[in-house]
Formats: structure tokens, sequence, C-alpha cells
């Protein structure tokens, strides 16, 4: 491995999760490191680096990010592609995975609007959320356990090979709660891992969400008033900036994925979802315009029965608007988010600069 890639990916699992660790991680590292053996080091280092507590929706999160890096492939041997091809079902249609930038990004929205088409299933088996992706680092940490329990397996299957045959073994579990000839809708807010996405799910369809940072915070934190309005500022421009890169990496590849704005379904539901089913290959013809103009609102943060905690719909009303609640913000609160997310902002296209 040349010099330049190891330091790209050192700040890769850096960027993705530099964390307060307990003792007893670094414990973890001294005996994955001499498991691994001097050739297996670099690549336990960075493994392990690259781990991270689960999510915790309903409070702070607990990780920070502080270095940002271009993301890199991680390639799937053609052996394993074929397998992981077979074991998630061939006849099976690729399966449609949402992620949102991060919570209260709209996916819930999104998911409903996509959901009414003819040829689409959403939640299958009543899993509302699917928490596959960010666990990647579990499933890292198997398949070098493996690689390293026995060394002369080395070379005889890639790398991350288990990573895609795991990924398509939980389809396959989704296709069998999916009525027959239907493409399952799995939705997650969150892009934990997201260059590892077509490796995990080689064969599958990505949508990714993204929606205005100053929106994303005032809704999360009416929320969840616990959360603090700087980190949800920084979770925000990270998570933003992981999806324009993972975009830029794949801009030249015939990968299946494409890059929506829930702004875009609340303006313009007939266009947004015409759009979409263009690049999903599914025909607009058939999908049912006049009840997705009637769907109710579902979670919305200024619900006071989810700000205690339960998710409520009610039927949308004239006055329901969620785009543009930041503009209540003080001054100071502009300023926290200019300075720690105010470049992401301009970068996605939701501003021009940072006079407002």
């Amino acid at each position: 491995m040349s010099v330049s890639l190891l330091v790209n990916r050192l700040l890769l699992a850096v960027r993705e999760r530099l964390v307060r660790r307990p003792r007893r991680d670094l414990g973890r590292l001294g005996q994955s490191l001499r498991e691994d053996g001097i050739g297996g080091t670099w690549r336990a280092v960075v493994r392990h680096l690259a781990r991270r507590p689960a999510p915790d929706p309903g409070g702070e999160p607990r990780t920070s990010v502080a270095l940002q890096a271009e993301p890199v492939l991680h390639p799937v041997t053609p052996d394993a592609l074929e397998v992981a091809r077979s074991v998630r079902g061939a006849s099976n249609p690729p399966a449609i995975i949402l992620l949102g930038v991060w919570v209260r990004s709209g996916t819930g929205f999104v998911s409903n609007l996509l959901g009414l088409h003819p040829d689409v299933h959403r939640y299958p088996n009543e899993m509302w959320e699917i928490p596959f992706l960010e666990n990647t680092d579990s499933l890292l940490t198997f398949s070098d356990r493996f690689l390293a329990g026995y060394p002369y397996n080395q070379g005889k299957i890639g790398e991350d090979d288990l990573l895609a045959l795991f990924g398509s073994a939980f389809i396959a579990h989704m296709y069998s709660h999916t009525r027959p000839g239907a493409r399952a809708l799995l939705t997650r807010p969150g892009v934990w891992f997201l260059e590892y996405f077509f490796t995990v799910f080689p064969h599958e369809h990505l949508l990714l969400l993204l929606r205005d940072g100053r929106d994303v915070v005032t809704s999360a934190l009416a929320t969840w008033p616990n959360r603090s309005f700087a980190e949800e500022c920084r979770r925000w421009s990270a998570s933003t900036r992981a999806i324009l890169a993972f975009c830029r990496l794949h801009a030249d590849s015939d990968r299946r994925f494409w890059l929506g704005r829930y702004e875009d379904a609340e303006r313009d539901c007939e266009g947004f979802v015409t759009e979409v089913f263009r690049h999903l290959g599914l025909d607009p013809s058939v999908y049912p315009f006049e009840q997705a103009l009637e769907l109710p609102v579902t979670g919305s943060s200024t619900f006071a029965e989810v700000q205690r905690g339960t998710w409520v719909s009610r039927a949308k009303t004239a006055d329901f608007s969620p785009v543009g609640r930041w503009q209540r913000w003080s001054r100071q609160e502009r300023q926290i988010f200019k300075e720690l997310a105010g470049q992401a902002l301009v970068e996605s296209g939701y501003a021009s600069d940072l006079d407002w």
C-alpha cells in the first residue's frame, strides 16, 4: 500500500469517528495489532479507528468529526459479486435504499411518497428504519478477525467480500417480506460509512436526500431539546460533505444512485417523484398523484406529541410550511451555524454566500 493511500485511509477513519474512547477499546486495539501481525498492522489501525459507538437518535450524537478527506473505493471481487447476486435473489429487482443527510431530513415523507407507487413496497416487515450500513464497522471487525484467525486464507477471499455477502443476505431477508414483483424500499436518516454503500449493497439502488441544514437543526432541536445546537450544526455539515464527496467519487461510474432535495419534494411533488422514477426505471404513469397530494403530515417536529416522543399523523393544512423555519433564529444562532456549517451550506447549493 502506498504512503499516500495509507494516509488518506487514516484521515477517512478519523473523519468518520474521532471519539472519546474508553480504555478497554485501547486494549482491544493492542490485542488486534498483536493478532493481526506485522503485515496487517496498518489495516488493523485503520479499521479500529473507523469504528464508532452506535448513534443515539433520541439524545446527543456520540461522535465528533474533526477531519475531512476524500473517500476511496472498496471493491468486491468478481466471484463475491456473483455470489452476492445469487444470495440476494437474482430475480429480485434492485432494492431502493433511501438515506437522509441526517435526522429530520424528510426521509419519512419521501418514503411515503415513493411508497404510493404500485411497484414499490415501503417498510417491508414493518421495519420503519434500517440501521444496517451504519454498522459496517462491526462487519469490518468480523472480516478482520476472520482473516486474522487463519492467515493462510488471506488472498483467497477479498478483504471486503464478506461485507457484500452479509448485505446481500439482509436484502434477501427483506425481499422475503416484500410483495412479489415489487421493489423493496428501505429507509434510514444518516450516512455513516457511506463510501462502503456499494461494497455492502453492490446490486441495490441508492437515493440520497439533502435538506437545508438550518431547517434540519431547527427540527432536530424541536424534537430533541436536550441536543446541542452546535453539535447538530457539525453533524449536518459533516454528513453533507460526506454526501458530496460520495457523489464526486462516483461521478463517472455506472453506479445507480441519485441525489435529491427534500425541498423539491415539498414544492413540486409531481416533478420530484417523476424524476426519481426516471432514475429508478419505474413507470410514473401508474403513480397516483392525486393521493400524493392528500398524504397526511407524519412526525412533524411542530406536533406536541412528536416533541414528547410519539410519532403521529395529521391532515396537511394550508399553513403547514416546513421550509424556512430557521428564519426565526437569533443573530447568535445564525453566527454559530455560519461558523460550523456555513461552507457546507454553500457547497450544497442552499446559499450562494453567508450573507443571510
